[in-house]
């Protein structure tokens, strides 16, 4: 009798896809969305089948108290499904380090057991080359990274499942700036994690507009009673590429700007290696050791921030609004006193 492979690795994909932790669980909806990740597209009926028949040989549980079931082992999974090999337990460990100081812990914690894999794999080699690996190698982030916000893990979880399985929220949301916090229905469309801070992107109440929602800043969001409006068409990266996520710098300027400036040798040599835009262009008619920068950039407030942070490496001279900028707070650190 023929083995039907695509049946079987899809059963494996259903076991990956179940919280292996006690307490947590996954609805079916969302097992059928990580399964389409993967590339498998099935029905809802033989997704049915295949939870059910997984059921009686693995220990799944089926909680039917909810619209749409929810699935989790009644013990710990009694298979490993997570394989490991040095190159992948090399870069887990790497990426365990790297992530700690970027996800919220209930994120981190999620891959928990793939990162105390990977170490004990690599604390048992003992005849490898790559041993000491570890201790050879590992990840600076560019800049002072700031210790990330703390965020309470049920809400990261409740947000995380509003956006995965698609359905609005009632949150409370206390804003910055103002007194106390208000209650919103927010339709969630998508997820950006930058530096120390997570943000919720998506639509608040009856407006159309899509808006940023820093994950620490809410208080409460359970699922809404109010029904779902969804943006077909809504992309996160062109979201960010088209300027709707950074904060412009001049109102009057386009989403991407043409800059101009002299820079000194040194910043010249950064930017030879790490270009600030793939139209870069460096220009030295002289001795001097001072270049002429061109290049496109967003006109948003991080790459304003990183012109700021140069001092007097470089000196914007278009676009004039922002080179007004650059002179008006050099002037006011010289008008500050302490």
């Amino acid at each position: 009798m023929s083995t039907n492979y695509t049946a079987l690795f899809r059963h494996i994909e259903i076991l990956r896809a179940i919280p292996n932790e006690q307490g947590r669980s996954i609805s079916t909806g969302t097992i059928q969305t990580v399964l389409e990740g993967k590339g498998f597209s099935v029905k809802n009926r033989t997704l049915q089948r295949d939870l059910e028949a997984l059921a009686k040989y693995f220990g799944l549980n089926c909680d039917t108290s909810k619209p749409m079931y929810r699935w989790s082992f009644k013990d710990k999974s009694p298979v490993n499904f997570k394989s490991m090999d040095t190159p992948t337990a090399l870069t887990w460990v790497l990426a365990r380090d790297q992530l700690s100081g970027l996800l919220p812990k209930i994120a981190t914690e999620q891959l928990r057991d793939y990162f105390d894999t990977a170490q004990n794999y690599i604390d048992g080699l003992t005849q490898n080359s790559l041993i000491d690996w570890t201790k050879r190698v590992t990840t600076l982030p560019n800049g002072k990274s700031l210790i990330p916000a703390k965020i309470d893990d049920g809400i990261w979880w409740d947000l995380s499942l509003a956006l995965l399985e698609g359905y609005a929220l009632d949150a409370v949301y206390h804003k910055r700036g103002e007194q106390e916090p208000k209650s919103y229905v927010i339709h969630p469309y998508g997820m950006i994690i930058r530096h120390s801070v997570s943000y919720l992107v998506g639509s608040v109440n009856d407006y159309q507009g899509v808006v940023h929602f820093a994950f620490h800043r809410f208080q409460k969001a359970t699922k809404s009673s109010e029904i779902y409006r969804p943006l077909p068409n809504f992309n996160i990266q062109e979201h960010i590429a088209g300027g709707d996520f950074g904060v412009k710098v001049s109102d009057d300027l386009n989403n991407d700007i043409h800059l101009r400036a002299s820079i000194k040798k040194e910043l010249a040599q950064t930017l030879q290696e790490t270009p600030l835009s793939y139209n870069q262009q460096l220009m030295s008619t002289d001795d001097s050791g001072v270049y002429d920068l061109i290049a496109s950039v967003p006109n948003d407030q991080q790459t304003f921030m990183w012109i700021l942070s140069h001092g007097s490496q470089i000196n914007v001279i278009d676009p004039l609004e922002w080179r007004e900028k650059i002179h008006e707070h050099a002037k006011a650190i010289l008008r500050t006193t302490i």
